[in-house]
């Protein structure tokens, strides 16, 4: 399954991976189980299956994933969303990452996908972690600006201490909670305790991503300064020496095409005019001119 970029390939992998399969070293990312492959590479999703007791050898997958189109630029760039999600008790079997509604329900998303609105560019990824009391789910929800995080944090907060609705019936009051950090918006819900759940909401931290492009040819800035100072000063001159030989050439060929004329070179002293010889003449009368 071949998808425009990295984003789709990975949630499409989350979506077909299922519960019981083990992380296998193939392309990007890899799972499997006794009847079935999953991995993705780039910007696609192979999915294998197979009825033998064996299988595929994980080598001949490999050398699949290789041979598979790579993908380059922002469409290679996997989303940041899942690095969120804390480590400690995480079943990494059960994490879905999905960008829109269809995806989110079929994943098994525990809140409504009204209260998400999707059509905000939401991100959403959800992960089942081991409690006292059985699993819990958290959910990470990430939106395009803080402020739109706000907003859905009061809006899940409202709806956490309402009625439960389908998803949530089944979840304890204690592991009900919410905490946004940046535009990322953490809901815990499940068997949490209340103090594993605030823990667990603690760890979600987000950190904003600042890239800083450094020049690598090892010159410092007031090197460069000077160079490009250095480079203007030189075109000024050339610039000058060019406007210089271009005076010389058309004044010279002036003064030549003069002198070939039987003039002087220079017309400075000249009192040469135009004359229409209209001495003696009366207004009014008819002249003709020389």
């Amino acid at each position: 399954m071949h998808f425009a970029d990295a984003t789709g390939a990975y949630g499409a992998f989350t979506f077909y991976r299922k519960a019981d399969m083990k992380p296998a070293a193939i392309g990007n990312n890899g799972a499997r189980n006794a009847h079935e492959v999953v991995f993705w590479s780039g910007t696609t999703v192979v999915d294998v299956t197979f009825s033998g007791p064996q299988g595929p050898s994980t080598a001949s997958l490999k050398a699949l994933a290789k041979s598979l189109p790579p993908a380059s630029g922002r469409f290679g760039v996997a989303p940041s969303l899942p690095q969120y999600l804390p480590a400690k008790s995480l079943d990494q079997s059960t994490v879905h990452y999905a960008i829109g509604p269809a995806a989110y329900v079929a994943s098994g998303g525990v809140l409504p996908v009204n209260v998400i609105d999707f059509s905000r560019d939401a991100e959403t990824v959800t992960a089942q972690y081991a409690t006292s009391g059985g699993r819990g789910t958290l959910t990470l929800i990430e939106y395009p600006t803080p402020q739109m995080a706000v907003n859905a944090e009061k809006s899940i907060g409202a709806l956490l201490k309402g009625p439960p609705t389908s998803g949530l019936q089944q979840s304890s009051p204690a592991a009900l909670g919410v905490r946004r950090s940046g535009p990322i918006v953490a809901v815990t819900s499940g068997n949490f305790s209340s103090a594993e759940a605030q823990a667990l909401l603690g760890q979600v931290k987000y950190q904003a991503e600042v890239t800083w492009s450094h020049s690598s040819d090892g010159k410092g800035e007031v090197k460069r300064a000077a160079e490009m100072l250095l480079g203007i000063a030189t075109l000024t001159a050339i610039l000058v020496a060019c406007a210089l030989l271009l005076a010389a050439f058309l004044g010279g060929g002036r003064a030549l095409w003069r002198i070939l004329r039987g003039k002087p070179a220079s017309s400075v002293y000249e009192t040469d005019f135009i004359s229409l010889n209209l001495s003696g003449w009366a207004p009014g009368t008819p002249r003709k001119l020389p």
